[in-house]
């Protein structure tokens, strides 16, 4: 039992794509500032981090919100096994 699979696929992507964008960002903005341009692109490692941060706290109210199935069908779990594992003599 658990949550469906797409659910932590979009997870797994949106990690990785803030975390590309963010490793992609602060390496532009490196190249900028070690050739003597305004490196305006590092905004994008402290942005990628709050983005983060974001997707972690949906993730985290969205298993707030299923925590009540989740004890359901865990209960149910338990029950089935209880009753489908024979008796030994």
């Amino acid at each position: 039992f658990g949550p469906r699979p797409a659910v932590w696929s979009i997870l797994v992507a949106a990690y990785a794509a803030i975390g590309f964008l963010g490793v992609m960002g602060v390496t532009f903005g490196i190249s900028q500032w070690m050739l003597g341009y305004s490196p305006w692109v590092l905004w994008s490692g402290p942005v990628a981090a709050l983005l983060a941060l974001l997707v972690y706290g949906v993730a985290r109210i969205g298993r707030r919100l299923g925590h009540d199935q989740m004890v359901v069908q865990l209960t149910w779990v338990e029950h089935v096994a209880e009753t489908s594992t024979p008796e030994r003599a």
